[in-house]
């Protein structure tokens, strides 16, 4: 990206290379006119589409422009070094059409993978708990009471001699392991590798050291507190 910098052009690219966008990254790029420009080769493809999925509905154009004349593997750099200049690099992404998902490609809101926390599992214990912590806020089953993770759950017994009424809603504590399937359920995980210097990302459930931690602490921010429950009669149609 140095190359298009001292070109006085505005340029990032990703830590870690092609397959490691985060969904951390789409922020920093809202309401920008954004064009990718992909390695030429079937990762950076790959790359240029994850990206671009990313980025929907948060950038506010999107342009995947493939530089003529690439060498397999090369990229904007390899361009620039054959003779390519900031003119025709503009000229290039102005006359690119925006980017929009093929109907046989996924799309970040099909996947949900924009709206999925990403937990990051590391040694830093504390860290990847406070992750886990976020990821709890948007499940909407769940609740805390006094200093304990609930849940509301319906009475499936019948009725006890007029005690109580089918199916009435009560507040029970939220085991251990539907805390587990809570913060792990339909998320993406990225688990640390620092012994090969990188990491992989996959969907996963956080380990049980992260569950128990969580599930201990008396106060999870972003979770809705629960007073009481009540059950209403339905209105007449």
């Amino acid at each position: 990206m140095d190359n298009l910098a001292q070109l006085g052009l505005t340029a990032t690219t990703n830590a870690g290379g092609a397959g490691k966008w985060r969904k951390e990254y789409s922020a920093a790029l809202r309401g920008a006119n954004v064009v990718i420009l992909p390695d030429n080769d079937e990762p950076g493809q790959g790359h240029a589409r994850k990206v671009s999925q990313g980025l929907l509905g948060k950038a506010k154009s999107i342009k995947v422009l493939n530089l003529p004349d690439l060498p397999p593997k090369g990229d904007v750099s390899d361009w620039l070094a054959a003779g390519g200049t900031a003119d025709q690099l503009i000229a290039l992404a102005e006359a690119a059409p925006n980017w929009t998902p093929s109907e046989k490609e996924p799309t970040a809101s099909t996947e949900h993978s924009e709206d999925r926390p990403t937990i990051t599992i590391t040694t830093e214990e504390h860290q990847v708990n406070e992750q886990a912590v976020a990821a709890l806020g948007r499940d909407a089953g769940l609740y805390q009471r006094g200093g304990m993770l609930v849940r509301v759950v319906r009475d499936a017994s019948p009725a006890a001699k007029g005690i109580r009424r089918p199916f009435s809603p009560r507040i029970e504590p939220l085991p251990p392991p539907l805390l587990a399937r809570a913060a792990g359920r339909e998320r993406a995980v990225v688990q640390g590798l620092p012994d090969k210097g990188g990491t992989e990302e996959r969907r996963d459930r956080p380990p049980a050291w992260c569950v128990a931690a969580v599930h201990a602490r008396a106060d999870w921010p972003g979770v809705r507190h629960l007073e009481a429950v009540v059950d209403l009669p339905r209105a007449a149609t």
